[in-house]
C-alpha cells in the first residue's frame, strides 16, 4: 500500500471518533510543510518520518480484519474464511483457494479506497503456499513432509535470502571501514549487527543461515585481517576465542 501520503483526512477522523486530543491531531494534518521556503499544504496524508504516523496509520487500517469476515471468541479462537497477518502496511492474507483469495483481493481493495488507500500493483500477489513468499525479510513456505505429518506438508519460516544478504553486506562494509584497526575495533562495531539477528532468528528456521554466517564472517574477517597487516596480524583459530566452530549437533550461532 501506499499509505502514509494518501489517507484520507475525512477517514482517518471518523476513525478516531471521540478522542480527545482529535481537534490537535486535525491540525498537524493540515499544518502542511515546507520547502525551499514555500508551505506546501497537507490535503491528504500523515507526515512520513513524524512521531505519531506509524499510529495513525494503525488507526486508518483498524477494521481490516471485520471487513474480511473475520471474527474471534472470547477464547481467542480465529473464526471465518481468511486469516490476516499485518506489520503497519505490509500484510498477507491467507485464504483457502486461489479464488477467494481474489475475492479478499477485491475486498480489501473496495475497503481501503474508502480511506484514499490503495493496494500497490507492485507488491501485490497472489500465490501457493507451496511456492512460498518473503514477508518482512523471512521467507514462509510449505515444505513437503509426507511421512511426518497428517496434512503432507510442513510450515517452515526462514530468512529470506534478500536479508541475508543485506547483513552479509552491512558487515562487509564495516570491516572494510576499520580495516587497519585492532581487532577489538570492528569485533565492537559489528557485534549490534549480528546480536539482534541472533535474537530475531532464534524463533524461526535459522540454522542452517548461522551456520552459513559463521563461516561467512570467519573467512572474510580472516581474509582483511591479513590483507591489512599480514606481518603483525595474524587471525588464529582458538575455540576460547572465536567459539567451537560448527561441527556439533548443539544449536548454531554466529562467532566472534
Amino acid at each position: 500500500m501506499r499509505s502514509f501520503n494518501n489517507i484520507g483526512h475525512a477517514a482517518l477522523g471518523q476513525a478516531i471518533g471521540n478522542f480527545p486530543a482529535r481537534e490537535l491531531i486535525k491540525q498537524w494534518l493540515k499544518a502542511g510543510y515546507v520547502e525551499a521556503e514555500m508551505l506546501h499544504p497537507t490535503e491528504a496524508g500523515v507526515p512520513q518520518g513524524g512521531v505519531i504516523s506509524p499510529l495513525l496509520l494503525n488507526v486508518a487500517l483498524h477494521g481490516m480484519e471485520q471487513a474480511l469476515g473475520i471474527a474471534y471468541t472470547p477464547k481467542g479462537v480465529r473464526r471465518g474464511l481468511y486469516a490476516l497477518v499485518r506489520y503497519a502496511d505490509d500484510l498477507v492474507v491467507f485464504s483457502p483457494t486461489y479464488e477467494q483469495a481474489v475475492a479478499a483481493q477485491d475486498l480489501l481493495s473496495t475497503w481501503l479506497g474508502t480511506r484514499g488507500l490503495r493496494l500497490s500493483g507492485e507488491k501485490t500477489h497472489i500465490g501457493h503456499l507451496q511456492a512460498g513468499f518473503n514477508f518482512l525479510g523471512f521467507n514462509i513456505r510449505h515444505y513437503p513432509t509426507p511421512n511426518s505429518s497428517r496434512s503432507g506438508y510442513k510450515l517452515l519460516i526462514k530468512p529470506s535470502p534478500d536479508s541475508v544478504m543485506q547483513l552479509k553486506r552491512k558487515l562487509k562494509g564495516l570491516w572494510r571501514k576499520h580495516v587497519r584497526v585492532t581487532r577489538r575495533g570492528p569485533d565492537e562495531r559489528d557485534e549490534p549487527a549480528h546480536q539482534g539477528l541472533e535474537h530475531l532468528l532464534p524463533y524461526r528456521v535459522s540454522k542452517e543461515v548461522f551456520a552459513a554466517l559463521d563461516g561467512f564472517m570467519y573467512r572474510t574477517r580472516s581474509a582483511l585481517h591479513a590483507t591489512a597487516a599480514p606481518e603483525k596480524i595474524r587471525l588464529v583459530e582458538n575455540p576460547e576465542v572465536l567459539g567451537p566452530r560448527q561441527r556439533s549437533p548443539g544449536p548454531v550461532g554466529v562467532s566472534g
